[in-house]
């Protein structure tokens, strides 16, 4: 067996159409904060966001049509109370889905759409 890498950190990346307002979005959902960010011609190019464990890196669409094709096909957050997250979500005018059972981890939790059409699941850690 070889030698497994010491991975820093991985992050799903997602292609935006306004990185302001996606990121806007991440802060108000989720409590994520921009710890690197990348700008080309007075434009965000990337950003890097951060929340209590968790992270996703934004990029500009525009800028990474060059880029492979190949798009995250899912997007989860495991939390530890999915049902005060959903509380807040609506609180901040947000809005997901209904709370329901998710069948593939017999487990409570919702849908949420961001300002680009991705849709997370969020689902309830389970001990």
């Amino acid at each position: 067996m070889g030698h497994s890498p010491s991975f820093q950190w991985m992050a799903p990346s997602l292609l935006v159409r306004n990185a302001p307002l996606s990121a806007a979005f991440y802060a108000e959902a989720f409590g994520f904060e921009a710890v690197a960010a990348r700008h080309a011609d007075g434009k965000p190019v990337w950003a890097l966001l951060r929340g209590d464990g968790a992270q996703v890196i934004l990029q500009d669409q525009a800028r990474a049509a060059a880029q492979s094709a190949a798009q995250v096909g899912a997007l989860w957050l495991c939390v530890a109370d999915t049902a005060a997250l959903h509380a807040q979500l609506l609180r901040r005018g947000l809005e997901p889905s209904p709370m329901g059972t998710l069948a593939a981890w017999e487990a409570p939790g919702f849908t949420l759409s961001d300002p680009d059409g991705h849709i997370w699941t969020i689902v309830e850690q389970s001990e």
